[in-house]
């Protein structure tokens, strides 16, 4: 990439200009600041990439991920939103789309896009997962059964997906087999399905 102008360089908290002679240590400051939890510094960083540069999906990504972090999820869905129109292959982009709208408990939009991450890359726990908690949420059963099986299949020392395997079948009136899974669940580990075994 093209040196960043020195003049505009942001500077470390008004004390020191952080040397910075090209956008790759641009954005290696900005994941640098980001990971230490010094996220208003890392967008910052971020935006002055973006200002100087081109349109990046994962630019955006960064600064969608540091507004996750500070529970600001209507700016992480604006950002995500323009990641996604630079590149909507992008499965970080179009799985954390779909985990924001979940996070806002707008479940139909959360399937679409974890819908959509799962034709990006079809071994996709994650997506899998919390598709099938809101369609869980979303009151349906059927689908939401399916999800968990497929991802047991996929990954049978699962205990949170056992667990909440387990509440669906209470959703559902049956008591044996969400008994069944939560004693699988408590038995990898899951100490939420061993207090629920309790209440049984």
């Amino acid at each position: 990439m093209d040196s960043v102008p020195p003049s505009q360089s942001p500077t470390d908290d008004g004390d020191r200009q952080i040397e910075i002679d090209s956008y790759d240590d641009l954005l290696r400051e900005g994941m640098i600041y980001a990971e230490q939890g010094f996220y208003l510094k890392a967008i910052e960083l971020f935006q002055f990439a973006i200002e100087n540069g081109e349109a990046d999906a994962m630019l955006y990504l960064h600064i969608a991920r540091c507004y996750l972090e500070m529970d600001d999820n209507d700016e992480a869905k604006t950002f995500l939103k323009k990641a996604y129109k630079v590149d909507n292959q992008c499965y970080d982009v179009v799985y954390l789309l779909g985990f924001v709208y979940f996070l806002e408990a707008i479940y139909e939009k959360a399937i679409k896009y974890f819908d959509q991450a799962i034709e990006i890359q079809s071994e996709s726990r994650d997506a899998y997962y919390y598709k099938a908690i809101a369609l869980m949420r979303d009151a349906e059963i059927e689908d939401a059964v399916q999800c968990f099986d497929f991802i047991l299949t996929k990954y049978p020392t699962g205990h949170f997906v056992r667990y909440q395997k387990g509440l669906l079948c209470l959703q559902s009136n049956d008591k044996e087999q969400a008994m069944t899974l939560f004693k699988q669940a408590k038995d990898l580990g899951n100490q939420d399905a061993e207090e629920m075994m309790k209440t049984l």
